[in-house]
């Protein structure tokens, strides 16, 4: 065997095994990807609330995200991230003495792009972008 043989060899077995390993590494990831979905609260109110964050998997109900936040009028506060699955989010706008004062529940799912929660004194309004925008 002549070396140009035995080089040629060498780099089809090298990338042979390397498209293996790299079909192999691919296979865990197929269909797992979840987009972080941010979460913006802005209050349009005259007075100071607190705010209640949850959301919940759909069908199993397991519990994926909670936060709770003081919000004063004017404020804008960016949350932590919700996972991009299929989940009910609650909302819950809270008095002074954490009375409720307003209750509001949106679907979200992987196709969301970002939750908005605007407070105001009459209430809670939640805004989605993204394709299961309604």
């Amino acid at each position: 065997m002549n070396r140009r043989t035995v080089l040629r060899s060498a780099g089809t077995l090298t990338a042979v095994g390397l498209a293996g390993c790299l079909g192999n590494l691919q296979n865990p990831f197929e269909g797992s990807v979840r987009n972080p979905i941010p979460i913006e609260i802005t209050s349009e109110a005259d007075r100071y609330y607190n705010v209640h964050i949850e959301a919940y998997e759909r069908g199993s109900d397991r519990k994926t995200y909670e936060k709770s936040v003081a919000m004063t009028p004017g404020q804008t506060a960016s949350l932590q991230r919700l996972d991009g699955i299929d989940q009910l989010l609650r909302v819950v706008q809270l008095d002074d003495d954490y009375e409720e004062v307003a209750v509001e529940e949106v679907a979200v799912t992987a196709d969301t792009q970002y939750v908005t929660v605007v407070l105001s004194d009459d209430g809670v309004e939640i805004q989605r972008g993204g394709a299961d925008a309604s």
